[in-house]
């Protein structure tokens, strides 16, 4: 393995000049052989005591994926008198690297003598060009033609499963929504107005993605999907542990993003608990396009921390858990690093939830004023993204129209979770995004209504918490296009509800009317 690296990754098959040392390639890649490399000059001293060889040791390239074996070689090599003998003695050092067992690369380390970089030396030691290395850490992977075809596979299948989730759980509902509206919508009393008569409906789509990031089957396959490209997310934390090549530091942060599904699958998992242990007034909803972004922000300087200081003996600590004493000279295992990055990653979005909620409870405490329903009827009132295009819409609208906030109702749920968090079906996923609007326009198409509706999928009814909090089901069938809730019993919303949004405070005798055709859209 060592002959095969060290004949692709050399100074004269890569050039490296020790004179103009900011020239040279740091990261080094060969396709044909599957393999790459990081090469450091490093200028080392010589008789270091094992107490101080950690110290040194950080300054290697890709040192964080160094098992036992490599470590041991490195701490000989700096404490030889006689590094260059070391070297022609022990030419380099290698290991393989498993998940579960399975074989998923081999990584060598050797050190090349240079001359013209920097000296290191005492008085002890006087100072030679064998003090002066240039490091390389090079890796293969091991992955098989058959498995990359698998990983192919398993993909392809993903995404129709995707498909499928995003058609069933969230599209599906627009087809019941539009002909209710097509054929129930004259005379229905929850469209009444004082204005010009309503002749048509533009319905615009919301966004699935709550319905898919929440998903526990789904995100806990794209969390393997992570791991199932190992060796690609080891290539991008050797891309972030260094910042000599921006461009590869920037597109080791980009694939490194793909853990904001390590966010994801916990919060799904601590939203279960979460309901269990009725802790819901102690998180906030978060938003997916922030965490999306944060992730992007964060996981790459993470991951250089941890490979350059002294967090990466977490990770020496962790590859050692498997195997006997003998196998962890040559062997790393790394599904315990695994474990440790996905619940590392994972407890940020959960620490964020709770300083958010925790802020948003301090400043309704400060606020004397009374919660306007309207607020939660507006497409203002929604997530980072959803916010940042209608910022675009309103830039390259022809007109200076503004949204008349007095002509939106609905957003029943979102003030329902305000007033009471065991309400959120998934406490720390946010559903604003989720919501469409119906523009109700009259013949001139003009706007005279505006309705904001939400799907129940997002909605827990408290049924097994007590009178006081539970919405009841109505066993009544309505006519309406959509779903209602209110305190008004049954025969008051068939004969007398006009469209004046949502009560001001909650009851204990909270019903939920379904739509006609069960729509799940409630306003």
């Amino acid at each position: 393995m060592t002959a095969l690296l060290q004949r692709v990754y050399n100074n004269t098959t890569f050039p490296f000049s020790p004179t103009d040392t900011l020239s040279n390639d740091i990261f080094l890649k060969h396709i044909p052989t599957a393999t790459y490399a990081i090469r450091y000059p490093l200028a080392l001293p010589a008789n270091l005591s094992d107490d101080h060889c950690l110290t040194t040791l950080i300054r290697f390239p890709g040192e964080i994926y160094y098992g036992r074996g490599v470590r041991q070689y490195i701490c000989a090599f700096l404490a030889a008198a006689n590094q260059t003998a070391f070297i022609e003695a022990n030419a380099s050092i290698c290991q393989h690297e498993m998940i579960l067992g399975a074989p998923l690369a081999d990584g060598c380390l050797w050190l090349t003598p240079s001359s013209s970089l920097p000296p290191s030396g005492d008085a002890n030691n006087p100072t030679t060009d064998h003090h002066s290395f240039v490091v390389y850490f090079a890796r293969q992977s091991t992955e098989s033609p058959v498995f990359a075809w698998f990983k192919f596979t398993f993909r392809t299948l993903l995404t129709l499963y995707i498909l499928h989730l995003v058609w069933s759980l969230y599209f599906c509902h627009y087809i019941v929504l539009m002909d209710n509206l097509r054929h129930s919508a004259a005379g229905n009393p929850l469209l009444v107005h004082d204005g010009p008569p309503i002749t048509s409906f533009v319905v615009v789509v919301g966004d699935p993605t709550y319905f898919i990031l929440s998903h526990p089957t789904v995100s806990f396959i794209l969390v393997l999907d992570v791991w199932l490209s190992a060796v690609y997310f080891g290539l991008a934390t050797i891309h972030v542990s260094q910042m000599q090549e921006m461009g590869h530091y920037v597109l080791g942060c980009f694939y490194g993003s793909r853990t904001v599904w390590f966010a994801y699958f916990t919060m799904r998992v601590v939203a279960v608990l979460v309901k269990q242990l009725h802790l819901e007034h102690r998180f906030a909803s978060v938003d997916p396009g922030i965490l999306a972004v944060a992730v992007v922000v964060y996981a790459g300087p993470l991951a250089w921390l941890f490979s350059n200081s002294f967090g990466s003996s977490i990770f020496h600590f962790l590859w050692s858990l498997v195997g006997t004493s003998s196998q962890q000279l040559t062997t790393i295992e790394i599904f315990p690093g695994i474990v440790f990055a996905v619940s590392l990653l994972g407890s940020f979005p959960i620490g964020y939830s709770m300083a958010l909620a925790w802020w948003s409870d301090r400043q309704s405490a400060k606020s004397v004023a009374p919660l306007n329903p309207s607020q939660f009827a507006s497409a203002t009132y929604n997530d980072f993204k959803q916010r940042f295009l209608l910022f675009l819409r309103s830039i390259f609208r022809s007109t200076n129209e503004t949204e008349d906030k007095t002509l939106s109702v609905g957003g029943t749920l979102h003030r329902l979770f305000r007033q009471h968090a065991g309400y959120r079906k998934l406490p720390l996923f946010s559903l604003r995004a989720s919501d469409c609007f119906v523009e109700c326009r009259d013949a001139n198409k003009i706007i005279v209504k505006k309705l904001r509706l939400s799907l129940l999928a997002g909605l827990d009814r408290q049924e097994d918490q007590g009178s006081d909090t539970a919405i009841r089901l109505c066993p009544i069938d309505h006519l309406q296009s959509f779903c209602t809730i209110n305190m008004d019993s049954c025969l008051v919303v068939a004969q007398t509800t006009s469209m004046q949004g949502p009560t001001v405070s909650l009851s204990k005798s909270l019903l939920l009317h379904i739509g006609a055709s069960q729509c799940e859209w409630v306003l």
